[in-house]
């Protein structure tokens, strides 16, 4: 089923628009250098060239033409993956068509082909970008894309503009599954902004506190309202749970 943008609308693929492909110039370099180090052996090997090291310059131009040329497919398959990922981008960051201009990749790894460690997102100033979905498609897309995860590490409204970086090994590991329900019932309890920042553990393995952040201040401030929350999680987690409400930081802390 397809998914939606932040405003309700169907995300659909950028309207059939697609970049023109990209030939780096170093797999041309690469071939030209290999048959310069050829053409040189060859005059070398006539006596064209009054030399001793044809060898030498056959070599020469066969192993910096093979490194140039690798580099350039390299590079080749970098700018498909860029190219995608704008053109998959192209919808939800509120653009027509595609422009590489959008999308930046940056800082690679050295792997074949590598992933770029810093990705920057630039959307237009007429998108909604204030919605969690929205932020969470552009996080998944760029995930799908580029084959790796990433987590958004910057966001610049007034430069319309998003900064992802790879998640750290820590980030990437399965969170256990009491974790997991517990950051869906404080998504269910508190509304969508309530992020767990922190849980705490005893021996035997069960939760003792969850520490949570969340942007609904207003409803919070009311005291029926926290003690209603309060018993909801003593209903849904073993145990005889109460709060600690921050009104003023909008952190709750709950613990047995």
């Amino acid at each position: 089923m397809p998914s939606k943008t932040a405003n309700g609308k169907q995300f659909k693929p950028s309207g059939g628009h697609t970049l023109p492909p990209r030939q780096p110039a170093m797999i041309l370099n690469g071939l030209l250098i290999a048959a310069l180090g050829v053409v040189g052996y060859g005059l070398a090997a006539s006596g064209i060239i009054d030399t001793n090291h044809e060898w030498v310059m056959l070599a020469t131009g066969l192993g910096v033409g093979a490194l140039v040329f690798v580099a350039g497919l390299r590079q080749r398959h970098r700018n498909e993956l860029h190219d995608r990922l704008v053109e998959a981008l192209t919808r939800i960051t509120g653009y027509p068509r595609p422009e590489r201009p959008n999308v930046s990749l940056g800082r690679w790894t050295w792997r074949w082909p590598g992933h770029p460690r810093r990705v920057v997102v630039r959307y237009h100033a007429a998108c909604e970008h204030t919605a969690t979905e929205w932020a969470d498609q552009i996080v998944a897309i760029t995930d799908r894309r580029l084959q790796d995860r990433y987590k958004i590490i910057q966001h610049k409204p007034r430069r319309a503009k998003l900064v992802l970086a790879p998640k750290t090994v820590h980030e990437r590991k399965e969170k256990p599954e009491d974790q997991q329900r517990a950051e869906r019932s404080m998504t269910e309890i508190l509304g969508p902004t309530a992020k767990i920042k922190d849980v705490q553990w005893d021996q035997d393995g069960a939760i003792t506190s969850i520490d949570v952040t969340h942007n609904n201040g207003v409803k919070v401030a009311i005291g029926p309202y926290r003690r209603r929350v309060e018993g909801v999680v003593t209903e849904i987690f073993p145990g005889r749970w109460r709060s600690k409400w921050d009104l003023q930081t909008d952190r709750v802390r709950f613990e047995q």
